[in-house]
């Protein structure tokens, strides 16, 4: 399932749709204090040939800009080269959303129809897990929801940005009324260009007193 971050309702999904004022702020003191902790941490780790465990890819529709708002989408994966070679499995964010977990498929139970986040201990009905997670924003508020999602990641993560030729609102709008499973929006992901933010660059960056946010921000508006 989708889950709209500034638009709820496909009406809305148009150019007019400015979500810059979005409750989504800059990273704050705590966050980036942590986050200096955790690279740091990781240091260690990276010079022992660790691989990313996850992959956080972002598709912007074919209209981004520098400045105003547009839309993408944010999906999470384990990733395949962290665990023998495999293919990504898709994760769901916990639903709630002061629990900072991922839920695999490991932790679906078919039967029941129910997820379970290991971090929080709580089982979910599977229909309250939102893969893929829709945005309007400026790239200031992009690069935000990016860095967060890295410390939710716990910096184990190399992010991908690609750009689609589809436009995604036209592809979000037949998944929602369409009740689609999901194939508009991959041939969506499928239809890009990306550039590749590496787990290791994140961490050397940091490290060096360089600000995630404002990388990230370089990336989207390159």
């Amino acid at each position: 399932m989708t889950e709209f971050f500034g638009p709820k309702q496909a009406g809305v999904l148009d150019d007019s749709v400015n979500a810059s004022d979005l409750d989504i702020d800059s990273l704050n003191e705590v966050e980036r204090d942590a986050l200096q902790r955790r690279v740091g941490a990781l240091q260690k780790l990276l010079e022992t040939g660790q691989l990313a465990t996850y992959k956080i890819e972002v598709v912007f529709g074919h209209k981004k800009t520098n400045r105003g708002a547009f839309p993408g989408a944010l999906v999470v994966f384990n990733s395949g080269s962290a665990m023998s070679g495999g293919g990504d499995d898709l994760l769901y964010p916990c639903p709630d959303t002061r629990c900072n977990g991922y839920i695999s498929h490991e932790y679906l139970a078919p039967q029941s129809k129910t997820a379970y986040c290991k971090v929080c201990k709580r089982v979910w009905k599977q229909s309250d897990l939102k893969e893929l997670r829709m945005f309007i924003l400026t790239p200031d508020k992009w690069a935000s929801v990016l860095a967060r999602e890295v410390i939710r990641a716990g910096c184990l993560a190399d992010v991908f940005m690609k750009t689609s030729q589809i436009d995604i609102r036209d592809a979000a709008r037949t998944e929602m009324f369409g009740h689609r499973g999901g194939e508009e929006m991959y041939a969506a992901r499928d239809s890009r260009g990306y550039v590749m933010y590496t787990f290791a660059s994140i961490i050397k960056d940091v490290n060096a007193g360089g600000s995630l946010e404002a990388r990230l921000k370089s990336m989207i508006t390159a």
